[in-house]
């Protein structure tokens, strides 16, 4: 007799038994996934190594969370590629060569005035001038003269 409860409660539920699913996700995170369901009374476990939510509950329940993984479960938008242009002209005064004999003995240096400009997708972003003074003097070796 005390069992008679128990079965009357069972064929009320019409033996609505709670199913098991699995769903491996790919980009969503498991564990921001059961925080969404928390509300509900159905038991849930995550395996963070393989981000795998796991669901005891009925098969209702379980097409909404299939419906939720659908919707969450997708490849973020990749990075686009955006082109920079950087661009660098260099004006080089004051250059005095020391010639004997027909060769170049030695190359004393001037400034050097430089402009950088960088562009992005065809607009110009940034544009920086800048000049500063080359110090000494360049050698030219026998060695660098027999080369030519």
């Amino acid at each position: 007799m005390k069992r008679l409860p128990i079965l009357i409660f069972f064929l009320s539920r019409g033996f609505a038994a709670d199913a098991v699913k699995m769903f491996p996700l790919k980009y969503a995170d498991s564990e921001q996934l059961r925080k969404l369901f928390s509300s509900y009374a159905y038991a849930m476990s995550v395996n963070r190594d393989l981000n795998v939510l796991t669901v005891t509950a009925p098969a209702s329940f379980l097409a909404e969370v299939e419906a939720a993984v659908k919707q969450f479960d997708i490849a973020p938008v990749p990075p686009k590629n955006i082109e920079l242009t950087v661009a660098a002209s260099f004006l080089l005064k004051g250059f005095t060569l020391t010639i004997q004999r027909g060769e170049i003995q030695e190359i004393r240096t001037g400034s050097c005035e430089v402009e950088g400009t960088l562009e992005c997708l065809g607009v110009e972003v940034k544009k920086k001038p800048a000049r500063f003074d080359l110090p000494g003097a360049i050698p030219v070796s026998n060695d660098a003269r027999a080369r030519d």
